[in-house]
């Protein structure tokens, strides 16, 4: 198992790596977009903030150590804070680890979409970044945040709360990049930028707005697979070599045992042969 987790791995990295240069791309043309565009577009302008719902994106299956439990811990804790603020919170889970944690607790589960153990596709996503535009557009749900397990390195997972809706108006973008993104610093260089608008500006940022929370969702997704598999694989290295090493106490054990048999039986003999010479 950890043979295969580190296959897997390897391979989750690459599509991480693979996308973030597109993810940070559509950030910016986007924030360009929201600096540039007159109108008061609903997705990018805060709110009263009464209802809060949190996606949690986590694993369907267990034995990779608190890769889910580090991530639930989190959001609960953030639920509960949003809670003492009057807040109303409400949860959409994408795996099963997170439902079950998170029912256990009795936190309001308003949605459990089905995730397959490798999401390979953005279009797996579609009704999950439909019922999340949806409920912000209809006014369901005055911000919405993100949560999920962010990819630093093989060794290092951080979960992670971020807003997602309304759409922050930063330069940066923040879905897994901020720690090593160029312009993570809050500079305005990506806003340089001139463009040529067709049909219209408006019409133009209408358009990339749900492919914007499906590319973050997406991404978010690829960060939690990667971090899934590196945890998984150390968790069953730390259990191969805790086997080992329970392996090599129980035969001291035996020896020990064994060695006390014998030992034993030696004396048993010893006296009878005195016993009958006397």
């Amino acid at each position: 198992m950890e043979l295969v987790s580190a296959a897997k791995m390897r391979k989750a990295v690459e599509a991480v790596s693979q996308s973030k240069a597109y993810a940070k791309a559509i950030w910016e043309l986007a924030i360009n977009l929201s600096h540039r565009v007159n109108n008061k577009n609903p997705f990018f302008t805060p709110r009263d903030v009464k209802r809060v719902t949190v996606v949690v994106i986590s694993s369907n299956k267990g034995l990779c150590g608190g890769f889910n439990r580090q991530l639930t811990e989190l959001v609960a804790a953030f639920g509960k804070d949003l809670k003492s603020k009057g807040a109303d919170v409400s949860f959409i889970t994408f795996g099963r680890k997170s439902a079950i944690a998170l029912s256990s607790r009795g936190a309001n589960l308003t949605f459990d979409f089905k995730k397959e153990d490798l999401v390979t596709s953005a279009s797996e996503l579609f009704p999950l970044r439909d019922k999340i535009t949806s409920d912000f557009s209809k006014g369901e749900s005055d911000a919405i945040y993100l949560s999920y397990t962010d990819f630093r390195s093989a060794l290092k997972h951080v979960p992670v709360i971020l807003p997602l809706l309304p759409i922050p108006k930063r330069s940066d973008p923040f879905l897994g990049l901020t720690h090593d993104a160029p312009n993570s610093q809050g500079s305005d260089e990506t806003q340089n930028y001139e463009y040529k608008f067709e049909p219209s500006p408006g019409e133009v940022l209408d358009e990339i707005i749900p492919r914007l929370v499906e590319v973050t969702l997406f991404q978010a997704v690829l960060e939690s697979q990667a971090c899934e598999q590196s945890a998984r694989m150390i968790a069953m290295k730390s259990a191969t070599e805790a086997a080992d090493e329970m392996e090599s106490f129980l035969n001291l054990q035996y020896n020990r045992a064994r060695q006390a048999g014998i030992t034993r039986e030696i004396a048993e003999i010893s006296a009878g042969r005195i016993a009958l010479n006397v």
